[in-house]
């Protein structure tokens, strides 16, 4: 079952992907959090309402609106790479240098999401979770 994500802040489209079978509910599907089983509309910047449950071209949704979240979503990510590089330079508990890397990347597709053609109704990255 093919799933559709969206940004949990503003409801933007972030991908599609394949819902995994719940094991114990065979014929079910597992949704992960900020997805819906409902396709986009095509053509503008799509947005998923979690009230409402449907999708809407967001009309007012504008390239400097999206150069915004993107650098909110920079700020955030920097503070998170800062606080792992601190642990990581220093062998403290909780150093993940995988994650560290991980989180890089993910901050250089970031970086590169305003140069993609049909910005900003491309697919966004996703901040990647740190495995316990």
């Amino acid at each position: 079952m093919r799933v559709y994500s969206y940004h949990p802040q503003t409801g933007a489209y972030v991908g599609a992907e394949e819902a995994d079978e719940d094991p114990m509910n065979p014929g079910q599907y597992l949704i992960p959090a900020h997805a819906t089983t409902k396709a986009p509309p095509v053509g503008g910047f799509v947005c998923f309402d979690e009230q409402t449950g449907e999708w809407r071209i967001d009309e007012t949704h504008t390239r400097e609106v999206a150069m915004r979240e993107v650098a909110q979503e920079l700020s955030i990510v920097g503070s998170l790479i800062d606080e792992q590089a601190d642990l990581v330079a220093a062998s403290l508990p909780g150093a993940d240098a995988d994650y560290l890397l991980r989180l890089r990347v993910y901050r250089v597709k970031l970086r590169e999401l305003p140069r993609r053609a049909g910005f900003p109704n491309v697919e966004w990255p996703t901040l990647p979770g740190k495995e316990a």
